[in-house]
């Protein structure tokens, strides 16, 4: 009895860590693409087709609330069709999604349409992520697991930023816009060696009372923090280094640092209390955030950069590895805490919008950086 019990828990765990191998592959070449090109889309809006900044958060609005929307319609679909269906649904939505973004240079008629497509890919596409992990993770290693998917995911993410740079500055975007595409097909591939699995979910649309109103405001903090990342902040840098093979060589080398010091505390994350090591971590890159108000040289954004990146990934780990076991493979707490990142992107960018000042997001980063102890 007890060597039937010992061959089903392994039969278990070689499952699981094959599914777990083909999702960390599945989203490293997605990483990769999205790293070669993620930090210059906000620049592509604002300096290469000349939209304003109102227009750029206009256009990241249009995002966030598709992306809203299409999170609980993902969530239903993987009770549907499975959970790698829905993955692999957005892929081709993604590289639509490309298309489109190339086009909108020569009809702006589109502007509307492309946020909208960029975010049904991404509502259906990260809860799906989100429900096939916290399946196949342990609750018990979460910590070094989640620690080795994001050291995967930043090695990946190393020559992103510098290889996109390069190609804006010798061939311009149509390139880089058509090799992006290839490798998000190419993330297709992985999720087709394992046999995909109905699973009989029980999904409410009630789906706001999955979690208490301080993880909502956590996980609004996180949104917020999400949208300056990928949208104020890469307009903050390019301004003061003014070239993007500069701008690629800097995200880089934070990737770098990124990288040794997720492995330290994705292990730590496992020993010690979780929300200390957050609160460790949380003060000083709320500082940090308000130090970015000030930056003015190189020089400076090199150094606040570095120490903002140090902090903002040590207390990552942890609250992600948090998340996952608050979850308990609810499917409701993930669409409720995208439903809370996604409040949290769109407040950030009202803010902004409302004071017209691109520095004026670091000051609600600062605020969203201490918003992770809530959870």
């Amino acid at each position: 009895m007890n060597g039937h019990h010992e061959d089903t828990h392994l039969l278990r765990y070689v499952l699981n860590k094959k599914e777990l191998t083909e999702l960390y592959v599945s989203a490293v070449l997605r990483v990769l693409a999205f790293s070669m090109i993620g930090i210059f889309v906000p620049l592509f809006l604002f300096k290469e087709l000349g939209y304003s900044l109102n227009f750029v958060i206009y256009y990241y609005l249009i995002y966030s609330f598709a992306f809203l929307i299409f999170t609980p319609i993902g969530a239903k679909l993987t009770n549907k069709i499975g959970v790698k269906h829905v993955m692999l649904a957005g892929m081709p939505l993604y590289v639509v999604y490309f298309i489109l973004l190339y086009l909108l240079r020569f009809n702006p008629s589109l502007f509307i349409l492309v946020p909208l497509i960029y975010g049904a890919a991404e509502g259906i596409f990260w809860i799906a992520f989100h429900i096939d992990f916290s399946l196949f993770s342990e609750k018990k290693k979460r910590g070094k697991q989640l620690g080795r998917f994001y050291s995967f995911a930043l090695l990946a993410g190393l020559v992103g930023p510098m290889i996109g740079g390069v190609l804006l500055t010798f061939s311009g975007f149509t390139v880089l816009f058509i090799i992006v595409s290839l490798l998000i097909l190419s993330s297709a591939v992985p999720l087709l060696f394992t046999k995909d699995i109905k699973r009989n979910y029980k999904i409410s649309w009630n789906f706001l009372t999955a979690g208490s109103f301080k993880d909502l405001v956590s996980y609004a903090s996180l949104g917020a923090k999400i949208m300056v990342s990928i949208v104020f902040w890469p307009i903050f840098i390019f301004a003061i280094l003014q070239l993007y093979v500069a701008m690629g060589s800097l995200f880089t080398f934070l990737g770098v640092i990124g990288l040794i010091v997720v492995n330290v505390t994705g292990r730590l994350s496992d020993v010690f209390d979780k929300r200390q090591l957050i609160r460790w971590f949380a003060w000083p890159n709320a500082f940090l955030w308000i130090l970015f108000i000030f930056v003015r040289t190189k020089l400076e954004l090199i150094i606040v950069s570095v120490f903002s990146s140090i902090s903002g990934t040590g207390m990552s780990v942890p609250f992600n590895a948090l998340a996952y076991n608050k979850s308990k493979g609810k499917v409701e707490y993930f669409v409720f805490r995208e439903f809370g990142i996604s409040i949290g992107r769109i407040i950030v960018l009202l803010f902004v919008l409302w004071t017209g000042n691109l520095a004026s997001s670091f000051l609600v980063a600062a605020l969203a950086s201490l918003g992770y102890m809530l959870l």
